[in-house]
């Protein structure tokens, strides 16, 4: 038990004894003899003022979770709900996202744990949009510099990173080609290239 709880219990004790003593008292003194009964004055013994709402306390709530990714539609294709297969996608709706680019890390590559595939260029090439979708991350983050994430309506993300200017923020709505971002060499990169990716969501 608390501090506070032994304190509250001490005080009661305190008065009930308090208040038998005083009964004993006003009992066993003799008293004059007179012609009338004397009647015994009442005493009030005031219950202390406390709050004993500490006794039981509410069990804490947790907290709502929220996701931090966003929906970008209500309804989807047999195929999407499906399966992905690259192959039925119409040329419109791609893009290589570094036209002209050729690889100089392939995926796992010669670090086996290289998660994505790197392209080179040149310095403040642009990079594009591989699908239509929607920004979901747009900003410095850790090894990858300025990185780029976007949700597209297939069922993947991408990540295009190590930019050296981001042209978009978060919630914006871009088409298959569309310029987002220069090449560059920001976060843990040795050249300027494009670090490249994509994710099933």
């Amino acid at each position: 038990m608390s501090k506070t709880h032994y304190k509250i219990q001490s005080i009661i004790v305190l008065l009930v004894l308090s208040a038998c003593h005083s009964l004993w008292i006003a009992r066993t003194q003799p008293t004059p003899q007179q012609e009338s009964i004397s009647v015994l004055p009442t005493i009030d013994i005031p219950f202390p003022n406390a709050d004993f709402t500490f006794l039981f306390p509410e069990e804490p709530k947790l907290k709502e979770q929220t996701s931090p990714r966003k929906n970008i539609t209500e309804s989807f294709s047999n195929r999407e709900k499906n399966d992905i297969d690259l192959s039925l996608i119409q040329k419109e709706d791609y893009a290589f996202p570094l036209p002209g680019a050729k690889v100089i890390s392939p995926y796992a590559g010669r670090r086996k744990h290289h998660s994505g595939v790197d392209l080179k260029t040149c310095a403040n090439d642009t990079i594009v949009t591989a699908f239509d979708g929607i920004i979901r991350l747009a900003k410095p983050y850790h090894a990858y510099g300025n990185v780029i994430v976007v949700r597209h309506y297939n069922g993947l993300e991408t990540v295009y990173s190590h930019n050296s200017k981001n042209l978009v923020k978060p919630g914006d709505y871009v088409k298959a080609g569309q310029p987002i971002a220069l090449t560059g060499r920001t976060g843990r990169a040795t050249t300027e290239h494009l670090h490249n990716t994509s994710t099933r969501i």
